[in-house]
Parts: C-alpha cells; structure tokens; sequence
C-alpha cells in the first residue's frame, strides 16, 4: 500500500483526547469517536482499569501518530439536547439525531436501567458527563 492510504491505521492527530488511538478507530471505522471512548469508559470501570489500561498504553506507543491530514469524516455527533431533556438530555440528544420522540426511548432506558441497575445508569452518567450540550 502506498503512504497516503486512508484504510491504513493511524492514531489521529485531530480527534485526540490523550493519546489519539480512539479518535484513530473512529477515523478508520468511520464512526464517531465518542462511541469508543464511551466504550473504553464502560469496560476499564467493570474491569478495575487496569486490564484494559494496559493494552491500551501499548497499542498506543506501537500505533503510528497520521504522517498526512485527512479529510474529516462527516459522522452525526451527538449532543446532549438543551430544549428535549428530563433529567441530563441525552436521551433528548439521541431522539434529535434519529428524528424520533423521546418519550419510547426514556421507556427503554427505565425497563434496562431497572434490570441491569448499574451499566445503563452508568452509561447515561458518562454520557451526561462527557457530551457537550447543544449549541
């Protein structure tokens, strides 16, 4: 492959939060990056960090930092919702995105928030921590 292919893997050097390797994944998948870290987040807590820190530290240093821009993705990002919000307006800022009523969606999250207790009010606490709010 050539250098300047954007199928090959790179930390980003735009979408970084501390190392850029998640912001790389969301480039490569063309995703929004958001969905790792939150995914990070989830898996180091229930793992006690470190089992996850670890290769995490290690895929970093062996990943190479982009040599080249590229063109930025034009992935949906989410926000929380200033107008369409109960309690943090996440749920808000996921209904905005898909066009569709909130109301369904707070449903859904109190029947697995009930069930599961932890992760999904766990889920909801980084969302409400980590995305910003509408502008």
């Amino acid at each position: 492959m050539n250098g300047d292919s954007t199928r090959d893997f790179y930390r980003s050097t735009d979408d970084c939060c501390i190392t850029g390797f998640l912001g790389g994944l969301g480039e490569y998948f063309g995703v929004n990056p958001f969905i790792f870290r939150l995914i990070f987040l989830l898996v180091g807590f229930y793992s006690a960090v470190l089992p996850l820190l670890i290769p995490y530290v290690i895929a970093s240093i062996i990943t190479k930092k982009r040599p080249f821009p590229i063109e930025k993705k034009n992935y949906v990002h989410l926000y929380r919702s200033r107008t369409n919000r109960r309690v943090g307006g996440v749920i808000g800022g996921i209904a905005q995105i898909y066009q569709m009523e909130a109301t369904p969606l707070r449903i859904l999250f109190l029947i697995f928030a009930i069930f599961t207790i932890v992760p999904f009010t766990l889920t909801y606490l980084f969302c409400w921590a980590l995305l910003p709010i509408e502008s």
